[in-house]
């Protein structure tokens, strides 16, 4: 089951997220706020069509890579 199938701006920041992951079938997802979490690395998020803001800062990322597998 799709909980929240219109779901279009994700906020998860400030919540010590480790890893992108879950959003498989969030394909209306405009917007995601990932902000002042763990993140290491970006991935995850080669299966969102319609987004269009990603907020990755203040994460523990060494190196921008991976945000060229994302469709948005």
């Amino acid at each position: 089951m799709n909980a929240l199938p219109r779901l279009e701006v994700l906020d998860l920041s400030h919540n010590a997220i480790g890893k992108i992951e879950g959003l498989e079938h969030r394909n209306v997802l405009t917007q995601i706020h990932l902000g002042y979490n763990d993140i290491k690395k970006i991935e995850g998020l080669g299966h969102l069509p319609k987004i269009r803001g990603i907020d990755l800062s203040h994460n523990a990322i060494p190196r921008i890579e991976g945000l060229d597998k994302v469709k948005g």
